[in-house]
C-alpha cells in the first residue's frame, strides 16, 4: 500500500489546528488552497499524527529507545 502526499492533508491540518490554532490553520489552508473538512477523516478521528506516532514507538521498541535517549 502506498501512502500518496495528498492522503496527508488532513492529518497535517488537524496538527496545525491542535498545536498551533484556528487562526492559523486558516493561514496555512489559505496558503495551500485547500478546502478540506479534515475532521471527517477516519484518521484524524482516531487520534491523529499523535496516535499514530505513539502507536509506531509502542511497537517498534528500539525506535523508542533511541528517540528518549536523543
Amino acid at each position: 500500500m502506498k501512502v500518496k502526499a495528498e492522503d496527508l492533508w488532513p492529518l497535517i491540518l488537524d496538527f496545525v489546528e491542535t498545536y498551533f490554532g484556528e487562526e492559523d490553520l486558516k493561514a496555512f489552508k489559505k496558503y495551500f488552497e485547500l478546502k478540506i473538512n479534515h475532521q471527517e477523516d477516519p484518521l484524524v478521528q482516531a487520534g491523529g499524527l499523535s496516535a499514530m506516532l505513539g502507536n509506531f514507538l509502542k511497537h517498534n521498541k528500539e525506535v523508542y529507545k533511541a528517540f528518549k535517549k536523543h
